[in-house]
């Protein structure tokens, strides 16, 4: 559920550039296409941890995710997780193995 919005409304849909607040205290911050998130958007966690890169109809697709231990990915996203498509860091800035 939102609780605050900034993002403009088209045909009772999302639309545009804005800000979006959750219920649960994650915040996105990009583009909107009919009610979904769609081109480049971030994602801030409340549990710690972003995501800022491109979406494609409400997913994630390519960028750079970091979780709250300060381990990124960055790279494609298949069904909302990271692909061999990317390089894996740990929160000390070395290459890991992604083992997928």
């Amino acid at each position: 559920m939102v609780i605050n919005t900034s993002v403009k409304f088209e045909q009772g849909n999302r639309h545009g550039q804005g800000t979006y607040h959750y219920r649960n205290g994650d915040v996105y911050e990009g583009e909107w296409i009919s009610g979904k998130r769609n081109g480049n958007g971030k994602i801030t966690y409340y549990a710690g941890g972003h995501f800022f890169g491109i979406w494609e109809n409400d997913e994630r697709r390519w960028g750079t995710y970091s979780n709250e231990k300060d381990e990124v990915f960055i790279g494609e996203v298949i069904n909302d997780l990271p692909s061999s498509n990317g390089k894996y860091f740990d929160n000390e800035g070395n290459e890991k193995n992604l083992n997928i």
